[in-house]
């Protein structure tokens, strides 16, 4: 399950029920029990929901550049921890590590608020 106050309008999630198994939305709404996104009707609960792991391909789709087992994007080069399961993002020039990223909708958090700006429209793989 999702916790809603890690979600903004645009992040990507998993709508997690047999018949839409891993069909990608887009949070249109958010509030304390329930999640409005496109293309589902107002409404629907947010324990039919899950987040989306960020992959290599999740990271390549919206333009991260692999480095060997790395990949750059802006300034930040994440570094996958396969013991852990999730990317250590670290500040390019100053090695500084910076937070850690296992879903998308993170991914997407931390780029705004890093750079201000979103870092995708609704898009799919």
């Amino acid at each position: 399950m999702i916790d809603t106050k890690e979600l903004r309008l645009g992040n990507l999630i998993y709508w997690d029920i047999p018949s839409k198994k891993d069909i990608v939305h887009e949070i249109v709404g958010v509030t304390w029990r329930r999640i409005n996104t496109i293309p589902i009707s107002l409404g629907d609960n947010i324990e039919e929901y899950k987040p989306i792991q960020l992959t290599d391909e999740w990271l390549e789709h919206y333009g991260a550049q692999r480095n060997y087992d790395n990949y750059i994007y802006d300034r930040f080069i994440f570094i996958w921890k396969k013991s852990y399961k999730y990317w250590y993002v670290v500040d390019l020039q100053s090695n500084v590590y910076l937070t850690k990223i296992e879903f998308v909708h993170e991914w997407q958090n931390f780029n705004f608020a890093m750079s201000g700006e979103e870092l995708n429209k609704f898009e799919k793989l």
